[in-house]
């Protein structure tokens, strides 16, 4: 057993030096001498601080204190001098040797060279800070444009462009490299690959950050909500959340509670939400924890879709900003981003017609989860009266539209609308089938059928081939905001139901 166990130590891999508690060298494995260039005649004997940089403090006497504590260190980055003067970036997992009667006599040391790793780490570092500059470029920019919205979004779209086609290149070849297509790799060289990947992808979600936050401001982002299974959105987002769970050693798990009723949501953006909360999820929970997604009927009759996890929690004076632009909390062992996501889900929530909201304990775990309204029209009308108080909107007035199709399909008008109309204009068929109702904020009604031909027209500028929609749209009744939001839901009810309702 004991030639066995030899063996293994000096054919490892890694350096495995073993010291005595005054931390001289007494064995020096193979693997010690391929990092750090010592064969074992030059380096048993000496003290292990014979590589330790000349311009940086040695954390070896703290380390060998801990030792003789009965304390293991893991996992501890630091730097070592090769003998032939290269400095190398290495992780030490350091652990006391014990006796037969348990008494700590010396000091068992595994150090695995991380340098090609820490290249690979600052090279995605000077992308992200490159991505931060422009992004802090574009933030000023609004500033100083805020009536140029187009504008920006162009230099947006450009930017992201120039960024995604260079992080797909990187992505692609890694793919490659890791499934051994291009020549077998050794487990540090598909480590590093795989690494590589993972980076690149937060990278990649970065640069969508960068690009809906701006569409968002510019109030451009395409909403199209209809009535929606939950069941199908957890299906949906189950292959980007595969890939962020692949080896991170964290339990997932799906709760859905039995019977739940339809939603109206645009799912694209449901899905976007859920893969935010629970990717932040993954990211900040400790290996072996649990995470659950869950959905179920909320205390006001809406559906509650959240995200649990066994994680570090949030302090209580951090939870009240933590869904503001540019705001980030705690410390994640994976690359950061620009602090934009939370804000970003806040706002596809809002669009979405919901709330989001958080409740955390510290170093017990948190919850983020969201509402959406059911698939009634009491509830659709309830959540866009939410959406515009939430944004603090403006006294106005509320306007609602009969739009009804020329040759084309309802639904293909609907979808056309999706397109033209505000993000915050609900789009409704009417009780008849034959047309739509429109209710939305808007300072001037009269102008709304013209804004929406316009922005239809413009639309069509992008998609020439498209035939020309044609549609009569009649202003039906418009109405005080906030003052008469009861009597603008009743109109509603009566038109997409053919209920009356004395408001």
């Amino acid at each position: 057993m004991q030639s066995r166990l030899a063996a293994i130590v000096s054919s490892s891999y890694d350096a495995i030096i073993g010291t005595t508690l005054d931390g001289i060298i007494t064995c020096w494995n193979a693997g010690a001498e391929r990092i750090f260039g010592y064969d074992s005649a030059a380096a048993i004997g000496n003290p292990i601080s014979m590589m330790a940089p000349a311009d940086l403090a040695f954390e070896g006497p703290a380390i060998l204190e801990k030792i003789r504590q009965d304390q293991r260190v893991d996992h501890h980055e630091t730097v070592r001098v090769r003998k032939d003067g290269r400095t190398i970036d290495v992780a030490l997992t350091v652990s006391p040797i014990k006796d037969s009667a348990g008494n700590i006599i010396g000091v068992s040391q595994i150090a695995q060279d991380i340098s090609e790793r820490k290249c690979v780490e600052v090279a995605m570092l000077a992308n992200r800070r490159a991505l931060e500059v422009a992004n802090q470029a574009l933030a000023e920019k609004n500033e100083q444009l805020s009536g140029l919205y187009q504008t920006a979004q162009r230099f947006v779209d450009d930017v992201s462009h120039e960024f995604r086609t260079p992080l797909s290149v990187i992505k692609g070849y890694s793919e490659i490299m890791r499934r051994g297509l291009a020549g077998p790799l050794s487990q540090e060289q598909t480590d590093f690959t795989q690494l590589i990947i993972e980076r690149t992808r937060d990278l990649a979600q970065m640069v969508d950050d960068l690009l809906d936050t701006s569409k968002l401001r510019a109030g451009s982002l395409r909403v199209d909500r209809k009535p929606c299974d939950v069941a199908t959105i957890f299906k949906a987002v189950r292959p980007s959340l595969e890939g962020r769970l692949a080896g991170s050693k964290i339990q997932w798990q799906e709760r859905i509670e039995a019977g739940l009723p339809l939603v109206f949501a645009d799912a694209e953006k449901a899905s976007r939400v859920i893969v935010n909360l629970a990717v932040n999820a993954i990211k900040f929970s400790p290996e072996g924890s649990q995470v659950v997604l869950w959905a179920r009927v909320g205390r006001l009759g809406e559906v509650e879709i959240g995200v649990t996890d066994e994680g570090m929690g949030i302090a209580p004076e951090n939870l009240a900003s933590i869904f503001e632009r540019f705001r980030q909390v705690g410390n994640a062992p994976t690359t950061k981003g620009f602090g934009l996501g939370l804000n970003i889900a806040k706002e596809l929530v809002s669009l979405n017609l919901g709330r989001i909201s958080v409740s955390s304990e510290e170093k017990k775990g948190s919850t983020f989860s969201f509402t959406l309204p059911v698939d009634e029209t009491w509830a659709i009308v309830g959540g866009l009266f939410g959406h515009l108080e939430e944004r603090r909107t403006p006294a106005g007035r509320l306007a609602l539209l009969l739009v009804t199709p020329h040759e084309a399909s309802v639904e293909e008008l609907r979808r056309h609308l999706a397109c033209s109309a505000h993000p915050g204009d609900l789009i409704l068929t009417s009780a008849d089938g034959q047309s739509l109702v429109l209710l939305g904020y808007s300072t001037k009604p009269d102008c709304w059928h013209k804004r929406l031909v316009e922005m239809g027209s413009k639309q069509q500028q992008y998609h020439p081939s498209q035939k020309p929609w044609a549609f009569v749209a009649e202003l039906v009744e418009t109405w005080a905001y906030p003052e008469e939001c009861e009597a603008a839901g009743a109109a509603m009810l009566e038109h997409i139901s053919g209920v009356r309702v004395n408001a």
